[in-house]
């Protein structure tokens, strides 16, 4: 039985990838392919994308599995990345409080205008500990149906602050 997931793999990010390899070894092109599609079945996925920069070589590009449904996925469909951005976000904002620009102790309020929901007096230390009480919005009950519904829609921050922050978990 296949769980619902779907693989994003990146080793040098880059905007799109394929099943068209760009490096001039073509039986190194088949091995990756292979090895994708192999990682795939036994993570039992349904489906992944990756692209791998080849000192010397370039570019290598593959897909395999499907997306949704009987749809394959291709080398335009854009992953959901949710929580792997988590670490790459705090460790910017780490740099930025080494380099001065702000501070741990920093609040919403500073950085952000109001919103309905959110205490404005929530640190950016609270936000990076997971303490700051805030609602998590893909718990909201609508979000996939709403989200789902136009998937070339670009939603604002406060569109998605309007429409799926409910009341806070606990206090900050």
């Amino acid at each position: 039985m296949r769980r619902p997931l779907t693989m994003a793999v990146t080793v040098l990010l880059l905007g799109g990838c394929g099943n068209s390899p760009t490096t001039s070894d073509p039986a190194l092109a088949e091995q990756l392919q292979d090895t994708l599609e192999q990682v795939l079945d036994e993570y039992d996925g349904i489906g992944v994308s990756a692209a791998i920069w080849i000192p010397g070589e370039g570019l290598w590009t593959g897909t395999a599995g499907i997306s949704h449904g009987s749809t394959a996925v291709t080398s335009d469909m854009v992953f959901g990345i949710a929580s792997t951005t988590k670490p790459f976000t705090a460790a910017l904002i780490l740099q930025l409080a080494e380099e001065g620009l702000l501070t741990l102790d920093d609040t919403l309020d500073d950085w952000l205008p109001s919103f309905t929901h959110i205490d404005g007096t929530i640190t950016i230390r609270q936000l990076l500990g997971h303490t700051s009480g805030i609602f998590n919005v893909t718990e909201h009950p609508g979000i996939s149906d709403s989200t789902g519904a136009d998937l070339s829609r670009v939603w604002t921050l406060e569109e998605v602050v309007r429409t799926f922050v409910l009341e806070p978990h606990c206090a900050p």
